[in-house]
């Protein structure tokens, strides 16, 4: 290990992992596709805001979805914490100097979240009552992508210790865009959430009748051509991605073990347009859920791909093979055990947000 005082990197956790670095791996990648996910949600619902127009029908099919959003971004919010808390236990030295330097702006990512949140929950306020949402949809859109350019400045500068010295001089007032992958990962994360969106207001639509009544047939379609975009332009953002890599990183990733992980996402990913091209043309349910899946395939395969892309560019400060493993196992039942539970409550919750209320038609 180099010397901190020349490298500005902290020494490892004298403790080391408390758990096997590979389940560390395993659960990060997971819980950062369900964070996604819910993302996805959230953002496809603020979305139908701007294109429901406000003077038909769609008005209480708008109020049906609001009531969702604030839980889905809530969902979201909470979901986003365990791989955060993975990524410091994997990369703690180097997570925590890069929420240092960025310091503002990484604060500045709470206001954001907290706006957001409260702008979902007033356009659920006023929908109830029958008043205009106006901008607000468009305005939860811009904090989602704000948060977004935060986050991807912070796990770009996370790995990339060699300008750290130089980063240091913006006071933590300016996000990190120096990274030659920050904006295929913008990209990738914006068109994922066209992509998710989409496929959230299909499937809502479709297993709402009540709500949503002869309507869908016409709005569904609609929703697919989005999430086709969306899949497409995360192909095209995954390609520019891999281009934009340096030249040790790819041939690591392309290399090894690792390259199972692009495959995958270009494959699901894949999958999911062909699968949506088909349900634009016939929106059944069944083709939806599949899309769906294929989905979650693809962002589950990205989020192992970014942590391959994460060890690979720090591989020549830091290995975590090196690192003691002091396995914690009475700690991780617990989480285990929560993790699951929680995720049961979820499902349960879900599906009781898309049964329509009587009278919400």
């Amino acid at each position: 290990m180099m010397l901190a005082t020349e490298t500005m990197i902290p020494s490892f956790d004298m403790l080391g992992l408390p758990v096997p670095a590979w389940l560390a791996h395993l659960l990060m990648g997971l819980t950062l596709a369900l964070h996604w996910l819910f993302l996805s949600m959230t953002a496809g619902g603020a979305g139908a805001f701007l294109l429901m127009r406000p003077k038909d029908a769609l008005d209480g099919r708008r109020r049906g979805m609001a009531a969702f959003l604030p839980f889905s971004l809530s969902m979201a919010m909470t979901l986003g914490i365990a791989p955060l808390l993975f990524v410091q236990v994997l990369y703690g030295q180097f997570f925590y100097t890069a929420n240092v330097l960025m310091g503002w702006v990484w604060l500045g990512l709470l206001v954001l979240m907290a706006i957001n949140f409260y702008a979902l929950y007033y356009s659920w306020y006023r929908l109830k009552r029958g008043l205009k949402v106006g901008a607000l949809g468009l305005l939860v859109l811009i904090l989602m992508g704000g948060s977004a350019v935060v986050l991807a400045g912070n796990a770009t500068l996370l790995q990339n210790p060699q300008d750290w010295q130089e980063f240091r001089s913006a006071s933590g007032l300016v996000p990190y865009l120096g990274d030659a992958t920050f904006l295929p990962r913008m990209g990738f994360a914006l068109a994922a959430l066209v992509a998710g969106g989409g496929l959230f207001v299909a499937v809502y639509m479709r297993i709402t009748p009540k709500l949503f009544g002869e309507a869908a047939g016409r709005e569904i379609p609609k929703a697919m051509a989005f999430s086709l975009l969306g899949l497409l332009g995360m192909l095209g953002c995954g390609l520019w991605g891999s281009l934009s890599l340096a030249e040790d990183v790819r041939k690591t990733l392309l290399g090894g073990a690792e390259a199972v992980f692009p495959v995958a996402a270009i494959a699901a990913v894949a999958a999911g347009a062909v699968l949506t091209i088909l349900a634009v043309r016939k929106p059944s349910l069944p083709l939806l859920v599949l899309s769906a899946l294929a989905y979650f395939v693809g962002l589950l395969s990205a989020a192992y791909l970014r942590d391959a892309m994460r060890r690979a560019a720090l591989a020549k400060y830091f290995k975590l093979g090196d690192v003691t493993v002091h396995s914690q196992w009475d700690s991780f039942a617990v989480f285990a055990i929560a993790f699951v539970v929680g995720l049961g409550l979820v499902a349960y919750m879900v599906m009781s947000a898309f049964k329509p209320k009587a009278g919400a038609a």
